[in-house]
């Protein structure tokens, strides 16, 4: 059971290595990564200013419904990171055999961390 898990484990290894030596991907984890520090520094320098209540769920009905304690901004900033380490782990796993649907699920993550940070920052521009 032991040399299972070390075989395993070196072989998840080098399958990682090889999937972030790719440019494509290096560049798609600096973005991702400069994007979540960006989030959370604009988060924490408007924290102060933000009302008790923010409008968060907009796709339910206008109006008290739609809004949420501040926290739950957090909650998009964990989600963007929780994605960000899920699907680069499945991109991993699929690099040698579907190189093109793992390089699709970084651009596609890239792309979600992106659209994420614009709702949290249009949400906290409103606000402050």
């Amino acid at each position: 059971m032991k040399i299972a898990s070390q075989i395993f484990g070196t072989e998840l290894k080098l399958r990682l290595q090889a999937f972030i030596n790719e440019s494509a991907v290096l560049w798609c984890l600096r973005i991702n990564a400069f994007t979540t520090l960006v989030t959370g520094a604009v988060m924490i320098w408007s924290w102060q200013r933000l009302p008790p209540l923010v409008p968060l769920f907009y796709s339910l009905p206008w109006g008290e419904e739609q809004l949420a304690p501040p926290y739950f901004l957090t909650l998009l900033l964990l989600i963007q990171v929780f994605n960000v380490f899920v699907i680069m782990g499945l991109a991993s796993l699929l690099y040698r055999s579907y190189r093109y649907l793992s390089f699709l699920l970084i651009f596609g993550v890239t792309f979600i961390t992106l659209l994420i940070q614009a709702t949290l920052i249009q949400i906290i521009l409103l606000m402050t």
